[in-house]
């Protein structure tokens, strides 16, 4: 029977814990934590939590009132640009690994497809082989059917060489399918390490374009201050 899945709560859970101790949630952060899972469900997952997860915003320096609108008003345009950017990317990115996420399910499903397949043949040649020996038996006891019982053992050792084709076939297959899978990841987490880069170092840019935007405004707003008489 296919494996059962891990749910959307249970990787949220994991992921909030993560978050609690300071750490950043990764698919392999979440499955050591849960202790089970398939890296393609807890990627689907995980990026439904970080869909809904709210943005935390910075708190603003306390500035007269005409300054702190401006501020506030260019900030939202530029923080509207760079976010509009950053969804673009994030959208994309996304989308991408919810296909690959895909693609690894089914092939996951293909593979367990497989081993039960592989197992029901196996059942299937040991029980051709028992048949094949008492068939082979029958014809040492009967004599004067032995034409009719050879052709019969023949058909059973043809049936048993197509199964055993067919199983050797099918552990190919898994082969493959494992090695498709594993490069498949590979490549999307190393993408998907790099787009975070990305978004890290823009968001630590912006966030420090407006520091300093902060800085030079509040140092334009303080009085000059009079020198001290001799």
């Amino acid at each position: 029977m296919a494996r059962p899945g891990i749910k959307y709560q249970e990787v949220a859970a994991a992921a909030d814990s993560i978050i609690a101790e300071g750490d950043n949630p990764t698919i392999e952060k979440i499955r050591f934590k849960l202790g089970t899972g398939s890296p393609n469900t807890i990627h689907r997952h995980l990026t439904a939590w970080r869909t809904a997860a709210p943005i935390k915003e910075h708190p603003v320096s306390e500035l007269p009132a005409e300054l702190q609108a401006a501020l506030v008003m260019e900030f939202k345009r530029q923080a509207a640009e760079v976010r509009a950017e950053l969804e673009d990317k994030l959208t994309q990115a996304r989308s991408e690994a919810s296909e690959l996420s895909e693609v690894g399910e089914r092939i996951e499903a293909q593979i367990d497809e497989l081993t039960e397949c592989n197992q029901v043949l196996s059942d299937e040649c040991q029980r051709l082989r028992a048949l094949a020996d008492e068939r082979a038996n029958e014809v040492k006891k009967l004599e004067a059917n032995l034409s009719k019982e050879r052709e019969a053992a023949e058909k059973v050792r043809i049936q048993t060489a197509v199964c055993e084709a067919k199983l050797e076939s099918s552990s190919r297959e898994i082969a493959r399918l494992g090695k498709d899978l594993a490069d498949q990841k590979a490549d999307f987490e190393r993408r998907l390490a790099e787009q975070m880069i990305d978004i890290r170092r823009r968001e630590k840019a912006f966030e420090t374009q407006i520091i300093e935007m902060l800085k030079g405004t509040k140092a334009q707003a303080e009085p000059p201050r009079r020198k001290k008489e001799a």
